[in-house]
């Protein structure tokens, strides 16, 4: 048996890498729009903005109206709704989840999640009580602001 080396060669062709996305989201786009199935009393809603800047460059705002109402005797997020406010430099968002959870006691708390560039993820969790915070699921090294 004879072996035959064989080498490789790969060429790179000229142009530039463009890491931006072929189709940023627009501003004034729905990112999530979430509605819970559960029944309600006393309704209320907050406005509020949602800020978010990776440690790669984007900053992405996204206006949040959420509904509140209560179950039972306890506090609850009803709804969620955000929509791009800000895209800078243009970013693709897709919505990932929102998800309700019901710790048994206290709060029921809603976490909503937003993929930037499929890769970052800006993730929200929102109280009953009014309580929002970032969640564990942002993507690291990224700064997360809240302002009315």
């Amino acid at each position: 048996m004879r072996c035959v080396a064989v080498a490789l060669v790969l060429f790179a062709c000229g142009g530039e890498h463009d890491d931006k996305p072929k189709h940023p989201t627009k501003l004034g786009d729905t990112v999530a729009d979430w509605k819970s199935d559960r029944k309600t009393i006393e309704p209320r809603a907050a406005d509020f903005t949602i800020a978010w800047r990776s440690i790669k460059g984007p900053v992405i705002e996204l206006g949040a109206h959420v509904e509140f109402g209560d179950v039972g005797l306890r506090p609850a997020p009803t709804a969620v709704k955000l929509l791009l406010t800000k895209n800078d430099p243009q970013a693709q968002l897709d919505y990932d989840r929102c998800t309700e959870d019901d710790p048994g006691s206290g709060p029921f708390v809603v976490w909503c999640t937003i993929k930037v560039n499929k890769s970052d993820y800006i993730a929200v969790s929102i109280r009953g009580d009014g309580e929002i915070e970032k969640d564990k699921h942002t993507t690291d090294g990224g700064e997360l602001f809240f302002r009315k």
